[in-house]
């Protein structure tokens, strides 16, 4: 028998350890079980999605016990700092959606499977613009070339719109295109070209814009003189130095003959044997064209 105050240090252990015992069995009876899949979150860029190219997957995925894998489009993917991650995939190039379809695993064997729909666009492609049509009507410059660099061979047509309205349906090449356009008015103009290699299938399109403005232009009126003893002169043509071309004629005499105007001086041009003519158009190297 203990003495009285005194406990027997036996039985303080079979206490303790009854208590500690008793303690840890209920915790682990009261543990609930991780049924809790993941959530994952996708972004894209660029959005919307460039079709037949490369775009990047990124996103986070979260879980209260751990993340044990991702698959993105059947590829194992990383994770950066714990729960985000970021991929690169390659869109297909029929026309449509893209899906992206992302599954997650935590370390509990929970599983969660993710789609999500994003919207696509066809490829962009490069196209310069030279030759710019002036806005003036009197020096108007009715074409321009379109140099156009798609990113396939063409094997269909092109349509090329011009503020909304197409003017031309080229047919299967690469470049150039020329476009002949109607008369700009001053201001911005939006050029738009789509193309399809393949019927429904990679379509590719790019838009820009141009500006048409009114430029000076001063006229000089010149008289155009007949030659010594006529008594008029016609004037048919006008190359960029300025030099004209026609003919001066008496109607008293019968005399027809082709002149050229330099300074507005006129200058007969020879005839050989013949006894009328006039000249038509000279170019900018100064060969003349005419009848005799």
């Amino acid at each position: 028998m203990p003495k009285p105050g005194i406990v027997d240090r036996r039985t303080l252990i079979g206490v303790v350890g009854v208590v500690v015992l008793s303690a840890c069995g209920s915790a682990r009876s009261t543990e609930p079980a991780d049924t809790v899949p993941p959530s994952v979150v996708l972004s894209v860029s660029p959005s919307p999605i460039a079709l037949d190219s490369d775009f990047a997957v990124d996103g986070s995925v979260l879980d209260a016990g751990g993340v044990a894998s991702l698959i993105i489009d059947g590829t194992v993917v990383p994770l950066q700092g714990g729960n985000t991650f970021s991929v690169t995939l390659h869109s297909p190039a029929s026309v449509g959606p893209v899906t992206v379809t992302a599954q997650a695993t935590d370390r509990a064997g929970n599983r969660v499977d993710t789609s999500v729909v994003f919207t696509s666009r066809p490829q962009r492609f490069q196209a310069t613009v030279a030759g710019v049509p002036r806005a003036d009507s009197v020096l108007q410059q009715p074409e321009f070339v379109l140099t156009v660099t798609a990113p396939t061979q063409l094997t269909t047509t092109t349509a090329i719109f011009v503020d909304q309205t197409m003017e031309s349906l080229a047919a299967p090449q690469v470049a150039p295109y020329m476009l002949t356009s109607p008369v700009l008015r001053e201001g911005p103009h939006t050029i738009h070209i789509m193309v399809a290699p393949q019927p429904g299938i990679r379509e590719y399109d790019t838009t820009f814009t141009l500006d048409t403005h009114f430029a000076p232009v001063n006229y000089q009126a010149t008289v155009l003189a007949p030659l010594d003893s006529d008594y008029d002169a016609v004037g048919t043509d006008m190359n960029d130095s300025g030099v004209v071309v026609g003919w001066s004629q008496n109607w008293g005499t019968g005399a027809h003959r082709p002149v050229r105007w330099v300074n507005g001086t006129a200058e007969v041009l020879p005839m050989d044997t013949a006894t009328m003519g006039w000249a038509d158009a000279i170019d900018a190297h100064g060969e003349i064209v005419g009848k005799v």
